[in-house]
């Protein structure tokens, strides 16, 4: 395995914060949407998906 050179991980220093936040942002309105979704809300306490709703 090859280390990373100090330029790479300066890049990454500095990146690493933007690509976080960007991350939590997207899994928030993920979940955001999930919880306004029309899927009863028994099923979402179960943790039961939207494909084994029906059945």
């Amino acid at each position: 395995m090859t280390t990373p050179s100090k330029r790479d991980w300066k890049l990454y220093q500095e990146k690493i914060k933007e690509w976080q936040e960007r991350y939590i942002e997207k899994l928030v309105k993920e979940y955001a949407d999930y919880l306004c979704s029309e899927i009863p809300r028994i099923y979402k306490i179960l943790g039961i998906g939207e494909a084994n709703q029906a059945g």
